[in-house]
C-alpha cells in the first residue's frame, strides 16, 4: 500500500481537461510516465489548453505553454516527440533540480584538462566518501557517485566548478581538506558526517525558485522567459529525501 501510495507521487498525467490558463498550473514535461526515470525536457506553466482549436494539425487541440512549447493532446507529443506530464510538486521539483545540476557537473568537466578533470574527480570522491558511500561506489567515476551526494552540495559543486581557474583550485583543495580532516570514529558517525561545502558564496540550491535555479543553471539557448515559481510545499507532499 505503501509503496502504491509512493508511486502515484511521481506518476504522469493521464487526464488533461483540468489544465488550463486561469490556473497556469505549473508543469514538468519528460520522457518517461515515472518522475524519477525520466529526462526532464523542461518546466512551465500551461498558458492555455485549447481542445477545440486548430483541428487542422491537432485534431483535439493542444495544450500551449509559457515557452510557446504545444503539446498535442491526441499524440501526447511536443514537435513529434512523445513526452509526458506530470504535476510539479517538491519531489519532481527536486529531481529535475538534480537531473540539471549533475548535467551541468559533467558538461563542465568534460571540458577542463585531464589535470582538472582528475581534481575534481577527486573531490567528488572525497565528498561522497564522506557520507558513507560503499567501496563500490567510492571506486566508480564521478558520475557514479553524483546522486550520492546531495542536492546542496551538487550545486555547490556546479557553482565551483563555474569560477575562475585559481580561485577553483584555492576552493576544491580548501573543501577537500577539511573532509580529509573530519574526524569519523565509527560507520554510524560515518554515515551522519556533515560534509563541507565547497563554497560559501551562496544559499543552497533548495532554497532557489525556478527563476534563480533556471538562469544560474540553465543548458545554453534555452529559453527562460515567463518560467514559473518554485512548487509550493504542501502538507500532504511525499517526504523528499536527499
Amino acid at each position: 500500500m505503501i509503496n502504491e501510495q509512493n508511486n502515484k507521487w511521481y506518476e504522469c498525467l493521464k487526464d488533461f481537461s483540468h489544465l488550463n490558463g486561469r490556473e497556469k498550473q505549473q508543469i514538468a514535461v519528460g520522457d518517461s510516465t515515472d518522475a524519477r526515470t525520466a529526462r526532464f525536457l523542461f518546466l512551465d506553466r500551461v498558458k492555455h489548453n485549447w481542445p477545440s482549436q486548430w483541428h487542422t494539425r491537432y485534431k483535439c487541440g493542444y495544450i500551449e505553454f509559457f515557452n510557446h512549447k504545444k503539446f498535442d493532446r491526441q499524440n501526447e507529443t511536443i514537435c513529434g516527440k512523445r513526452v509526458f506530464l506530470s504535476k510539479v510538486t517538491p519531489e519532481i521539483y527536486n529531481l529535475c533540480c538534480r537531473q540539471t545540476l549533475e548535467e551541468k557537473i559533467m558538461r563542465r568537466m568534460n571540458e577542463m584538462t585531464p589535470k582538472e578533470r582528475s581534481a575534481s574527480e577527486r573531490l567528488i570522491h572525497e565528498l561522497a566518501d564522506s557520507k558513507g558511500c560503499n567501496q563500490f561506489f567510492r571506486w566508480s567515476g564521478a558520475h557514479a557517485l553524483l546522486p550520492a551526494l546531495s542536492l546542496s552540495q551538487l550545486g555547490d559543486l556546479a557553482e565551483l566548478f563555474d569560477m575562475p581557474n585559481d580561485l577553483r583550485k584555492s576552493e576544491a583543495q580548501a573543501a577537500a581538506q577539511v573532509v580529509k580532516d573530519a574526524p569519523i570514529d565509527s560507520a554510524a558517525d560515518r554515515s551522519t558526517a556533515k560534509s563541507p561545502s565547497p563554497s560559501a558564496l551562496r544559499p543552497a540550491v533548495s532554497d532557489f525558485d525556478l527563476d534563480d535555479f533556471t538562469r544560474l543553471f540553465e543548458v545554453p539557448g534555452h529559453r527562460t522567459e515567463g518560467v514559473p515559481p518554485a512548487a509550493p510545499q504542501t502538507a500532504d507532499a511525499a517526504p523528499v529525501s536527499l
